[in-house]
C-alpha cells in the first residue's frame, strides 16, 4: 500500500472531490512538487500540482505527453489498484 502524505485540502477539478492526502503509484515517499501530475481516486482525472500544492487540471497536451510516459503504466496500474475507470483526462 502506498505511503500517505497529507496536504493542503485540494479540490479536484474534475468532480469537485475534496482531497488532503497524497500518494505514489509506485510506493515510494511522495511530496508534490508544481508540475507533478495527480491523480484523483474518486473520479481518475488527472491534475497538475501548482505552486502552492494546489490542484489544476492537465491540458489536452500534457495528457498526450502524460500518456506517452513510462509513468502511464503505474497510473494505470493505480486505477486498478484502487477499482477506478479514468473518466476525465
Amino acid at each position: 500500500m502506498p505511503t500517505e502524505t497529507r496536504t493542503l485540502h485540494n479540490k479536484c477539478p474534475h468532480c469537485g472531490r475534496i482531497h488532503d492526502r497524497v500518494c505514489a503509484a509506485d510506493g515510494s515517499d511522495v511530496k508534490p512538487e508544481p508540475g507533478a501530475v495527480s491523480v484523483c481516486f474518486v473520479c481518475g482525472g488527472l491534475g497538475v500540482f501548482t505552486i502552492g500544492t494546489h490542484i489544476r487540471a492537465v491540458t489536452k497536451s500534457e495528457f498526450t505527453e502524460f500518456k506517452q510516459s513510462a509513468e502511464w503504466a503505474a497510473y494505470e496500474r493505480a486505477m486498478a489498484w484502487f477499482g477506478i475507470q479514468r473518466g476525465h483526462p
